[in-house]
Order: C-alpha cells, then structure tokens, then sequence
C-alpha cells in the first residue's frame, strides 16, 4: 500500500485528507503517510484497495490507528460535518463529524491554535498583498511543493480521478496549467 503514497499525495492535494493541513506547512512529505480508512487490522483484505487509502498527515495519522468507522472523505463533504471558525475552533456538525473530531483530536488546544495563527497570518498576508514581499509570502504559504510525483513513472495504479497520470500536477506544471497557489 506505500507504493501508492505518490498517487495519494496528488490526489489529496499535498494535504492532510483530514486536518488539511499542508506539506508546506509540515516537514513535507515526510510528514505523511498512507492511512487505511477501514483499519487493516479490521479487514486486512483492503490492505491494499486504493478507495480505502488516504493521505494523511503524521499527528492524523497516529491518533486515527484502528479508529472505525470514520467517515470517508472521497463519498462525503466535511464542510457539511464539521465546521472551522476564525478562532480555530472546530465545531462538529454531525454525529459523524463529532466523531471524527474526536478520534482524530482535532479540537486539541494545540490544533486550535495552530489553525487560529494560520487563519491570522494568511488573512494579515492577504490584506497587504499588494506589497510584493508580503505577496511572495503568502504565494510561499499557499503553493504546491515543488517536488511533485510524476505519476507517469510510476507503476499505474486506478485512483478515482479519471486518466489521473494526464490531470496530475506534475502534468499540470509540465503544460504551464498549474495555477501558483492552491
């Protein structure tokens, strides 16, 4: 199932599928791992079923473990489960939101705060925009990484985006179609 990390980190856009937090605002990549939706340990016959992976930051990750169920983020919006305010608190909407906020720890002090200074910084940042420096900080912020998976070397793997190796970023960035931020 690692084998798919590549696939993975394009799909879900370089963040964490549940916290949303970035690459760029971790440790890269490094900071992420393959998550098994249903834990393996429940049902080791989807070890390797691409539609019950997912992208998943280090901290989500270690907390989820064998968490089940939880819900799946590629058949349901989160918007409509759990909301963020401007404070960083998260708020659940739903039974199933409440319950991913709580097996995912999402409304830990430190997460809150973590996203109440990202909040912050990226609307200060947005407010000045038109100061070049303070522009090239925010586009640093909002960016995607610079290393990213050409999935067309890799071994073909059936994601849920349709002809994923031709609409992946790498392809994106190859055809001068990959806006600067995301």
């Amino acid at each position: 199932y690692r084998s798919y990390k590549d696939w993975l980190r394009d799909e879900f856009e370089f963040r964490c599928v549940f916290c949303l937090r970035r690459e760029l605002w971790l440790d890269g990549q490094n900071s992420f791992s393959v998550e098994h939706l249903k834990p393996y340990k429940l049902s080791p016959e989807l070890e390797c079923v691409y539609t019950n992976l997912v992208y998943s930051c280090s901290r989500c990750n270690s907390f989820k473990q064998t968490q089940w169920p939880v819900l799946d983020p590629c058949k349901n919006a989160y918007a409509a489960h759990f909301r963020v305010h401007d404070d960083g608190t998260i708020e659940g909407l739903s039974r199933d939101g409440k319950r991913v906020i709580r097996f995912l720890r999402l409304d830990h002090p430190d997460m809150t705060e973590a996203r109440r200074r990202r909040i912050l910084k990226i609307r200060a940042l947005w407010a000045r925009r038109h100061e070049p420096d303070l522009r090239e900080v925010l586009r640093d912020d909002l960016r995607y990484p610079t290393d990213l998976p050409d999935l067309a070397r890799l071994v073909p793997v059936k994601n849920s985006r349709e002809d994923g190796v031709h609409h992946c970023y790498f392809e994106l960035r190859r055809r001068g179609e990959l806006p600067d931020t995301y």
